[in-house]
């Protein structure tokens, strides 16, 4: 039951709890007697309240017992305010914060000369619903009128706390950040600086002493210009106006990749690519962070690979070179070779029908003078006429292989006769050769070139006659804008023509070889060679080769 005194007490803070609204006053008597000397009147408590900004304030004795609160209690702990008159100030604290409050409360009574006390650690509150709050508790005497009473300050600092622990994770990761930028920054092979709009250093990382030769605190305050750039390698002063890096602020650019010559510390010039950026805030440059990376053993293996690749070209030049002198001997040697063969088949030729061929004619002479004086009717007449009938097969055989070895009409007549011939007698062989020519009139042409053509031509009829499953071809001989072209063409099976000519093995391996021998004689004569087949189209050959103006 409360006592005159909390009676009196109340009745004077009735008029006062609109001023101390959001906040609960406890006073705590220093006297256990109710003493009406301690009443507090209201231009105590009007102090309070602007003494007590956001805080609970409740009024208790030397047993700690409460003697008023305001109606804001009832926010922070769900008591009503008259359910707390007359309870322990440590009602509305935990257990295990209860035993330091009290020592802590009765410390503060017991000291002759008080003063306000705010205490930490934090304590926490207990509401009537066990819900907790962190607060914080300050102590404050009332003064010598009111020296049996204490004046008791709690602030709900739940907001407090959770502003703290947002700043505190806030400073770790900042914390972690700086360390991140630490370590790159300490890690990084480039020299990074950071200047300011005076070209000063402000900043310069470990390597910088690897790069530039400078510790970091030996280019702190330092204009960069002066220490690093300050000459050209020819030892002609280059002056800090013309120097691109300090040019940066009026211009406001970035700076990538720009390569330029710094002095190291012990003087020596070397080369460097420097990366700038400028530092902005609020829309003004502040300065500028540098990147500078030493490339003299970049340049080095450029060089390096510049001479590699220069001797490499070399190199492949002269194989390329040496590669083409050797396909050009081998092509005349093939050439020469053709052509040879064509001379040892004219001499043979001309054995044959100079020394082979008459004595036949003469054996048959003397058989025929023999039979003149014999009966017809007699045996040795018989046996005669039948060595006449061989010989005149031998002398026959004998003037063909002379023609197909080296046909005289070649070399009497010209090309376009000996076509004309070869397709004629090709009908020997069991292929019918059509032939044409357009626009061809007294065709002359070397005698090399025409052996070659008409052997190329020959060889290019014989492989219809061997692959093509067909007995008939055509042939065309045409010229137009001096260029000489014959054209052999089939319709029979085909075939499948492979990147290089003659060398896929594969059962029509003879004729591919062959079809390569006849491009290389035309490549030879200044020509070229065609060929078209598919599978079941038949085959179209050409000869190319331009003429000569005399021809």
């Amino acid at each position: 039951m409360a006592t005159d005194y909390q009676k009196r007490i109340g009745m004077q803070f009735k008029d006062t709890k609109e001023l101390i609204d959001g906040h609960v006053h406890l006073f705590l008597s220093a006297s256990s007697r109710t003493s009406p000397t301690g009443i507090v009147h209201q231009d105590d408590l009007k102090q309070l309240n602007r003494q007590c900004d956001k805080s609970f304030i409740l009024v208790g004795n030397t047993g700690g017992d409460i003697l008023f609160v305001n109606s804001r209690i009832e926010d922070w702990f769900d008591y009503p305010s008259k359910e707390l008159i007359g309870k322990p100030l440590e009602c509305l604290i935990p257990g295990q914060f209860r035993v330091q409050l009290t020592d802590e409360r009765l410390a503060f009574v017991l000291t002759p000369y008080r003063e306000s006390k705010e205490h930490e650690p934090e304590f926490q509150g207990r509401g009537k619903n066990g819900r907790t709050i962190p607060l914080q508790i300050r102590l404050d005497p009332m003064g010598k009128e009111h020296d049996g009473v204490t004046l008791v300050t709690m602030t709900n600092i739940t907001e407090r706390q959770r502003d703290g622990e947002t700043i505190r994770q806030s400073a770790v990761a900042l914390h972690e950040q700086l360390d991140l930028n630490k370590t790159i920054t300490d890690n990084a092979s480039a020299s990074l600086l950071m200047l300011d709009t005076a070209g000063r250093v402000t900043f310069a990382n470990p390597s910088t002493e690897i790069v530039m030769g400078f510790k970091p605190q030996e280019l702190i305050g330092k204009v960069l210009h002066k220490m690093v750039h300050h000459s050209h390698p020819d030892e002609t002063p280059f002056p800090i106006k013309d120097c691109l890096l300090n040019g940066l602020f009026p211009l406001h650019v970035v700076l990538i990749s720009h390569e330029d010559v710094f002095i190291h510390k012990d003087g020596h010039y070397y080369p460097v690519r420097c990366n700038a950026r400028q530092i902005v805030k609020q829309g003004v440059p502040v300065g500028i962070v540098l990147e500078v990376v030493d490339i003299t053993d970049l340049q080095r293996a450029e060089k390096g690979r510049l001479l590699f690749t220069l001797e490499l070209a070399r190199q492949v030049h002269d194989r390329t070179e040496e590669l083409v002198n050797s396909q050009k001997r081998l092509r005349e040697l093939a050439t020469e070779l053709n052509l040879t063969e064509q001379r040892e088949r004219q001499r043979i030729a001309i054995e044959l029908h100079d020394y082979l061929s008459q004595l036949l004619v003469v054996c048959r002479l003397k058989l025929s003078q023999t039979m003149q004086v014999l009966k017809p009717e007699s045996q040795e007449f018989g046996l005669i006429k039948e060595t006449d009938d061989v010989l005149d097969q031998a002398l026959t055989y004998s003037r063909t292989l002379v023609a197909e070895l080296s046909p005289s009409v070649l070399f009497e007549f010209g090309l376009v006769a000996a076509l004309q011939w070869l397709a004629g007698q090709m009908i020997n062989h069991g292929l019918k050769v059509a032939m044409t020519c357009e626009c061809i009139q007294d065709l002359k042409i070397p005698e090399e070139q025409a052996i070659l053509l008409y052997q190329s031509t020959r060889e290019l009829l014989l492989n219809v006659m061997k692959h093509a499953a067909i007995d008939r071809a055509t042939l065309k001989l045409g010229k137009k804008e001096n260029v000489l072209r014959i054209t052999v063409r089939d319709e029979g099976k085909g075939f499948q023509p492979t990147t290089g000519i003659g060398t896929q093995p594969c059962k029509e391996q003879p004729m591919k070889f062959g079809l390569f021998s006849i491009r290389e004689r035309m490549i030879s004569l200044g020509g070229s060679f065609e060929i078209s087949s598919q599978p079941a189209q038949g085959t179209t050959a050409s000869l190319i080769i331009p003429l000569s103006l005399e021809d």
